[in-house]
């Protein structure tokens, strides 16, 4: 990962994968294939373990970014999907959340003691 381009740690899952809030522009000017989030399952130049999400303006566009990249990452990592079924999963997903509002992401949040701003 850009080091230089890391804003703050979001905090952990249970499994230890660790999730990054990061300035994006920052990211793209070494990855300019980098939008929003990626994860270590995907982009070789981020640790494994690792969810990097862009801060943004809306922090609802935040967690949706982020609970793509975990549902992304985990389905990859544990069940062994392929990044395109697992990317039409999460798609599906972040669909759902962006539909039930902000109290989907508050659950999110406190489920796995997340920090948002």
């Amino acid at each position: 990962m850009v080091k230089s381009c890391r804003i703050r740690s979001l905090g952990s899952l249970p499994d230890g994968t660790k999730i990054v809030e990061v300035d994006g522009p920052c990211i793209r000017r070494s990855h300019v294939e980098f939008i929003q989030g990626g994860h270590g399952r995907v982009y070789r130049w981020i640790g494994k373990n690792t969810i990097l999400v862009e801060r943004m303006r809306d922090r609802q566009d935040e967690c949706a970014i982020a609970l793509h990249e975990i549902t992304e990452h985990q389905d990859m990592k544990y069940r062994g999907l392929k990044y395109e079924r697992a990317h039409a999963i999460a798609n599906r997903q972040e669909t759902a959340f962006r539909r039930s509002g902000w109290d989907m992401c508050k659950s999110v949040q406190s489920a796995w003691k997340l920090r948002w701003r």
